[in-house]
């Protein structure tokens, strides 16, 4: 418990600040000191001096003029001491302290003098008390410094008035009185601008975190964006082989000789299977599921309008009015046919559907092919590409599971309002 006590007392009167915090303080009190020597100062002798030249212009006079004068040189020395220190941030904090100890002596010198003036032709002693008074409220002295500078105040002015005049009309008990009072004042004010700072310093530091997190979001989103494009010419450049092109030119070149309007409906279906292409290379947008089912339907056909090619399709189209990244159901049709129809002459299938499930739109590509590792798909897109444009411009998500019976697709499509809304070409 006495540890305790003893603790808190050493945090109050002698409270450990950084290097940083003290610095701080050293501006705030030659702020303040600034503030003081050009404002309070000034006013406090004018005040003073307008009150006795009104009572006794003749017999005052020469006092009057020393407060104007000492005022003012003192005022004049402490501003321009105080600006030139303010202009210089790298002043060492014992050099900043020692011009605020001279600043702070010539202030309550000058009360002390012309208090005691005052005093002795039978004024009150409210200089002393108004200089002091602004002390504790302007300057944020530290404890251990604050509060000897008020008690040695109070105690070397009374020790004069005592000298001189013996004090008769002071009331030692409520002259103390505030001397302790103005040293709590003092204690308290270095407490709250203490708190202030630190508060202060808090916030700097978020604030330096947030923005640093900031950085670091918008590095991670440009390396995604940067990723995604990369899986962009990556996907354009296996999507658009040269093998498939050539097989449908020759299908189409066959298809002249033996059927001219098959062959007039395959190069439509090749047409159509190109322009989606390109275009998905051109633009960033998703697309709607429609025009991503026509692209499929083009690729499909070209590959059936082959007659050395038995392959079933089944579609089972619930949705429509959703946007996906385009060449994303695509490629996987493609894998489902190489590794499905290359594996079967006869009775190949492959099932496409789409449907809602709770908040996501899901679309299904399955085929009875005999399985095939998925970490190493060949002839076609690879299934992290789809993946990761899947996940980065629309925040969904593909799962594939292929055994020796067949292999399924599935993709997550979000209902997110703002994905749903684009338009795409």
């Amino acid at each position: 418990m006495k540890s305790n006590i003893l603790s808190r007392l050493r945090r109050v009167f002698f409270p450990r600040v950084s290097k940083k915090l003290n610095a701080e303080f050293d501006r705030i009190n030659l702020d303040a000191t600034l503030i003081i020597s050009l404002i309070g100062v000034p006013i406090g002798a004018f005040g003073i001096t307008s009150i006795l030249l009104w009572r006794d212009p003749l017999d005052h006079l020469p006092y009057s003029l020393y407060s104007v004068v000492y005022c003012f040189l003192s005022s004049l020395l402490s501003a321009i001491a105080s600006s030139a220190m303010r202009r210089r941030p790298r002043v060492s904090h014992p050099g900043r302290s020692f011009l605020l100890y001279v600043e702070l002596f010539m202030l309550i010198a000058w009360g002390t003098t012309l208090s005691f003036m005052h005093y002795s032709y039978g004024e009150q002693i409210i200089t002393f008390y108004i200089v002091i008074s602004i002390v504790t409220t302007f300057l944020a002295l530290k404890p251990y410094v604050g509060i000897p500078v008020v008690v040695f105040s109070f105690t070397g002015f009374y020790m004069i008035l005592v000298a001189f005049d013996g004090a008769s009309q002071i009331v030692v008990l409520n002259y103390f009185a505030f001397c302790i009072l103005c040293a709590a004042g003092s204690v308290m004010r270095y407490h709250l601008t203490l708190r202030h700072l630190r508060e202060k310093a808090e916030i700097d530091r978020l604030n330096a975190q947030l923005r640093q997190d900031v950085q670091s979001m918008q590095l991670e989103v440009t390396k995604k964006e940067l990723e995604l494009s990369r899986t962009k010419i990556r996907l354009m450049q296996n999507q658009i082989s040269p093998h498939f092109i050539f097989n449908a030119l020759g299908i189409i070149k066959s298809l002249i000789w033996e059927d001219r309007e098959k062959a007039a409906d395959s190069v439509n279906d090749f047409s159509v299977y190109l322009r989606r292409n390109i275009e998905a290379l051109r633009s960033g947008e998703m697309i709607l599921f429609q025009k991503e089912l026509e692209h499929i339907k083009a690729f499909l056909a070209i590959e059936m309008a082959d007659e050395t090619v038995e392959l079933q399709v089944e579609y089972d189209i619930h949705e429509t009015a959703f946007f996906l990244p385009p060449l994303t159901v695509e490629p996987l049709v493609e894998n489902a046919v190489i590794h499905g129809v290359s594996c079967y002459d006869h009775g190949a299938r492959i099932r496409i559907s789409s449907r809602t499930e709770g908040a996501c739109y899901v679309v299904e590509v399955s085929d009875n092919g005999r399985g095939f590792d998925t970490a190493k798909l060949t002839g076609g897109v690879g299934i992290e590409n789809v993946r990761t444009r899947l996940e980065g411009q629309c925040g969904g998500r593909m799962d594939i599971t292929s055994t020796e019976n067949g292999t399924t697709a599935l993709i997550y499509i979000p209902k997110r309002g703002e994905h749903h809304k684009r338009t795409g070409t």
